[in-house]
């Protein structure tokens, strides 16, 4: 009894189509159908592209992102050295481990409301040059007559476009 054998970029190719066809990106679902097919090819039929039907349903369904968290999908993607980043939330934001071990956020003044307002801090951090915020972002219209009057706007101007309501 003789194996059959198929072409490799073929069954690659058939196996991105059917990714494609339930929606997946093609660069996505050509990634998947690698992989599936190294898994055949290392002698784990268990893993390869036998998956496949279920891994379609299961993603035309929604089915296996929504039994999953997001921090789940993220850390097993990257194990697997699969490009994956959750779209976060501002609140997964603000409760990140890594941007709290890191000290991102910092209290600042706020003054017109004279409180302590938490903020994003130090986008990066240099030994010679240390960040450090100067002054809090500035209020809606602090700066448009400067920025008028760099644009060349005289005097006349700006009061004319700040009274009609153009710019604040």
């Amino acid at each position: 009894m003789t194996a059959t054998t198929y072409d490799y970029e073929a069954l690659c190719a058939f196996a991105t189509a059917l990714g494609e066809s339930v929606g997946l990106p093609p660069d996505r679902a050509r990634m998947q159908s690698e992989i599936l097919l190294e898994a055949d090819l290392m002698g784990h039929t268990t893993h390869g592209l036998a998956l496949l039907p279920g891994l379609l349903k299961a993603i035309e369904s929604g089915a296996f992102a929504r039994n999953h968290t997001k921090t789940y999908l993220y850390r097993t993607g990257q194990s697997r050295r699969i490009p994956i980043c959750p779209v976060n939330t501002p609140r997964d934001i603000l409760t990140s481990r890594q941007l709290d071990y890191r000290g991102f956020f910092v209290a600042q003044d706020h003054t017109p409301s004279g409180r302590k307002l938490v903020v994003p801090g130090a986008p990066y951090r240099l030994d010679a040059t240390p960040w450090r915020q100067t002054r809090p972002a500035p209020r809606l219209g602090e700066h448009t007559s400067e920025i008028l009057a760099a644009l060349g706007y005289g005097p006349a101007a700006r009061a004319a476009l700040l009274k009609s309501g153009v710019v604040n």
